[in-house]
């Protein structure tokens, strides 16, 4: 996934095309994660967003962000 602005893009690697739909506003998939995201990662189920000084852990199963801690914590700072 590709993220830019307000909206979001899926990118299927096997077909080296974006998906179909595509571009969606991130947050109509992805209700509490802020517009601007700096970067994402995926992690036990989880996907974490980074935004700014923030870290949001969004959770897969329950669709929503569970836990909003600082950017820098990932780097034990």
């Amino acid at each position: 996934m590709f993220f830019t602005g307000e909206v979001y893009y899926r990118y299927d690697e096997k077909r080296r095309r974006m998906d179909p739909g595509y571009p969606r506003p991130i947050h109509t998939d992805w209700p509490g994660v802020p517009t601007r995201v700096n970067a994402a990662f995926r992690f036990h189920g989880s996907v974490f967003f980074l935004s700014g000084m923030k870290s949001y852990q969004f959770d897969l199963r329950k669709n929503q962000v569970v836990k909003v801690i600082p950017a820098n914590s990932w780097l034990g700072c």
